[in-house]
C-alpha cells in the first residue's frame, strides 16, 4: 500500500506518533512545533495541502489529526512566507517569524503569539531536504 494511503489509515487507528507520521505525509511538508511548559502544539501542512494538528498537555501519546484541506490562497500565503525565510541562517527576525505565524493563523484560526513561545518551523521539500528555523527571541506580544 502506498504511504499516501497508509498514513491516514494509521492515524485513524491511532497507532502512529507525530514524529513518525510527519515523515509519512506527502512532501513538501511545513511543520510548526512548539512547547510551552508541559504543553505542546504540532501543525503540519502536507504536500496535498492538508492541515494536520496535534496539541495538548502531558497527553503522553500525541496523534496528528486531519483538520481540513487548506484553501489555495492560504496555502500560497504560507508557501510564500516559507520561501522568503533565510537560506543562510536558522534564526528568524521578528518580522520573518510573524509572516509565517500570520499565514498559519489564516489556516488554523489560532493565534500563535504567546509571548514566550519558542517554536521550530521546518520545511521538507519534495526531495526530502529538511530546513528548520527558530525565532531569535520571544516575539513581541501584539496589543
Amino acid at each position: 500500500m502506498s504511504p499516501r494511503l497508509l498514513a491516514p489509515l494509521l492515524l485513524l487507528a491511532g497507532c502512529v506518533s507525530v514524529r513518525d507520521i510527519d515523515a509519512r505525509l506527502p512532501a513538501p511538508r511545513i511543520h510548526f512545533a512548539a512547547d510551552v511548559g508541559f504543553c505542546g502544539e504540532n501543525i503540519v501542512v502536507d504536500g496535498d495541502h492538508v492541515l494536520w494538528r496535534e496539541h495538548g498537555c502531558e497527553n503522553g501519546s500525541p496523534r496528528l489529526r486531519r483538520i481540513h484541506r487548506v484553501r489555495e490562497d492560504h496555502h500560497a500565503r504560507l508557501v510564500a512566507a516559507i520561501a522568503a525565510l533565510p537560506a543562510d541562517r536558522t534564526t528568524l527576525t521578528a518580522a520573518e517569524y510573524r509572516r509565517v505565524i500570520v499565514a498559519l493563523g489564516f489556516m488554523t484560526k489560532i493565534a500563535y503569539d504567546h509571548p514566550c513561545l519558542t517554536p521550530t518551523i521546518s520545511h521538507t521539500d519534495s526531495n526530502g531536504l529538511l530546513r528548520a528555523w527558530q525565532p531569535e527571541a520571544c516575539p513581541p506580544q501584539q496589543p
